[in-house]
């Protein structure tokens, strides 16, 4: 599975350098395995503060990094996905940094009156 995951990362991400793809790969296979280990002994291991507390860091980036951000990327890690956990992803959500939240202000007409 871990060759697998290496080889999409490789077919996708093909500037990133041998070292980082490797570490990235790594914990993405290490994450699944936890997951795995939890899921298969216990009902409700998403409650599970041992769950929660799982491997979380995926990879260092540097500030030069900027393939994380690339739409590259975000296909890299939604065809991990798919094949580590053996879904199908088809759409991928982003938060927005430019979406801005709706705010409403009510003033109360009494308030102002003497």
């Amino acid at each position: 599975m871990a060759d697998e995951i290496s080889d999409i990362f490789k077919r996708n991400l093909k500037m990133v350098d041998d070292e980082k793809m490797r570490v990235f790969v790594e914990n993405m296979h290490a994450y699944y395995c936890r997951f795995k280990f939890h899921r298969d002994n216990e009902l409700n291991y998403e409650g599970n503060t041992d769950y929660q507390n799982e491997l979380f860091h995926l990879s260092m980036v540097n500030e030069e990094d900027y393939w994380i951000y690339s739409p590259q990327f975000k296909k890299t890690v939604g065809l991990m996905i798919s094949k580590l956990f053996k879904t199908k992803i088809t759409d991928i959500g982003l938060i927005s940094p430019v979406a801005a939240c709706q705010d409403y202000v009510y003033f109360d007409k009494q308030a102002f009156q003497d």
